[in-house]
């Protein structure tokens, strides 16, 4: 791991530098977990539990494109997981 790597993130992540905010890909910003439970995105037709799996599952391709450009810590918290 190199200091040019930026974190990449996983909806529902915890944030490594302030442990009460988690990442919502839909806003992409980092919100309270509570943000989670409250119907902020009516027109979505996904569930904050599907978009993690759609995106974990598509994770292994997407860090390979990245060529070492992105980091992923291995089983990081995540309030979805």
């Amino acid at each position: 791991m190199t200091n040019t790597q930026v974190r990449y993130y996983l909806h529902g992540d915890q944030k490594e530098e302030d442990m009460r905010l988690f990442f919502c890909s839909r806003c992409d910003a980092f919100v309270p977990q509570g943000h989670f439970s409250d119907p902020c995105h009516p027109r979505q037709r996904d569930t904050n539990d599907s978009r993690y799996r759609a995106e974990r599952k598509t994770l292994p391709t997407y860090m390979k494109n990245t060529e070492g450009r992105k980091r992923r810590p291995t089983n990081p918290p995540n309030c979805l997981a």
